[in-house]
């Protein structure tokens, strides 16, 4: 067996998952609603150029990938 190299720690999903739940707790809100109060402007504005999303977007519209990449986001703009 030889372990996936895009494989995440135990540390990273948990900080994804945790990221899914804040970002679900209102689903019909935008995605900005929801996690304004724990994300930068700096970071959100990252997050969005990262991913090229709409900024209205909702939690719903989200891949794996862009939870993914919001939690980095948030990582290198604390």
């Amino acid at each position: 067996f030889t372990p996936r190299p895009d494989r995440q720690s135990a540390a990273e999903r948990d900080q994804v998952h945790a990221w899914v739940r804040h970002g679900y707790r209102s689903p019909r809100k935008t995605l900005n609603n929801n996690v304004r109060d724990r994300l930068t402007a700096l970071a959100w504005d990252d997050w969005l150029t990262r991913t090229g999303r709409d900024p209205r977007i909702r939690p719903r519209e989200l891949t794996l990938a862009d939870w993914q990449a919001m939690a980095q986001a948030a990582e290198a703009h604390p």
